[in-house]
């Protein structure tokens, strides 16, 4: 197995570009042992690690080799937003389980130790109709009539989502986002619902003191159906004393000029600019697409950063 750390400031030589065997993915043996360094010197952000095996990612990933990783900051600290019982991460992923309840996935080998690959009908992505939440399926919370800050992460291996909640709120937006993958964005940013690619992460905060005590709000997915089409659910429970508040302003963030350097990445039909700051290490890093089985199937590539 290895190790990636997403939209975390690593050393190249702990980058998932650099070879990182633990595990044989031809034989049933392994061995060995890799020290990954993280200087996380960098902005408070929520971070998310995972397995990153060649050949192998999306059955690890979806055998559960995957978690949170929270870089906090005095500047974040600073800021009245809600913290503690209020602050609470949520991992949403899809899977399958067979009859006795074993997590399912179609791999061309099952023991992993083998022929990697997914079965020829999946090969768009693998994709469950059990939704989880932090490992639960479909699972319930008490929340008080306040301001809850949910910490959410897309970590199914191809599954897309578009988030909303059912009722919304008497008044104001439904989700407050106040961070994203690389952390705060200079100021709070208003959403009826979240559409969430796999690996992307939103930051978001919730009133519940704009709903009645004793409404149920539903996280609903309108991307899915049937199963697929809800997430979980909330109980406003009571009233409760809320300190915190959304500040107008976050962080400042410097924005990234658009020069001959950026580059435009062609796709069928479309195209990316992509525009990146890289101001720590040099090095080899990795890019690949986040839908596990496509990176499986070598949708990835290397590039080098230089002074």
């Amino acid at each position: 197995m290895s190790i990636r750390i997403t939209s975390a400031r690593v050393l190249p030589a702990s980058s998932t570009a650099a070879r990182p065997v633990v595990a044989s993915p031809t034989t049933s043996r392994s061995g060995g042992v890799r020290d990954y360094t993280y200087p996380l010197d960098q902005r408070a952000a929520t971070l998310w690690y995972h397995d990153h095996r060649m050949g192998f990612t999306g059955p690890q990933v979806w055998r559960g080799l995957a978690g949170f990783l929270v870089v906090t900051d005095d500047e974040e600290d600073a800021l009245p937003l809600p913290r503690a019982a209020r602050d609470i991460p949520l991992v949403i992923t899809d899977r399958a389980f067979d009859g006795d309840g074993a997590l399912r996935y179609p791999a061309m080998d099952p023991q992993l130790t083998s022929m990697p690959g997914i079965e020829a009908e999946h090969m768009a992505g693998a994709a469950g109709d059990v939704i989880l939440v932090n490992c639960a399926p479909w699972p319930e919370l008490e929340v008080d009539a306040a301001r809850y800050r949910f910490r959410i992460l897309n970590a199914s291996n191809a599954r897309r989502y578009e988030l909303a909640l059912d009722p919304v709120p008497r008044s104001g937006a439904s989700f407050v986002q106040i961070g994203s993958d690389q952390g705060l964005p200079a100021a709070p940013l208003r959403h009826t619902t979240l559409p969430v690619a796999p690996a992307e992460r939103f930051d978001v905060v919730v009133d519940f003191s704009r709903f009645p005590v004793g409404t149920r709000v539903t996280l609903t997915n309108r991307a899915g159906r049937g199963g697929t089409g809800q997430i979980m659910r909330f109980v406003v429970a009571r009233k409760a004393a809320d300190h915190s508040r959304i500040p107008a302003k976050l962080s400042t963030v410097d924005p990234l000029p658009t020069t001959s350097k950026t580059t435009r990445r062609p796709w069928p039909k479309q195209y990316a600019d992509v525009a990146i700051r890289f101001d720590d290490y040099a090095g080899r890093y990795l890019l690949h697409c986040h839908n596990l089985e496509h990176e499986d199937m070598a949708m990835m590539a290397t590039f080098r950063t230089g002074r």
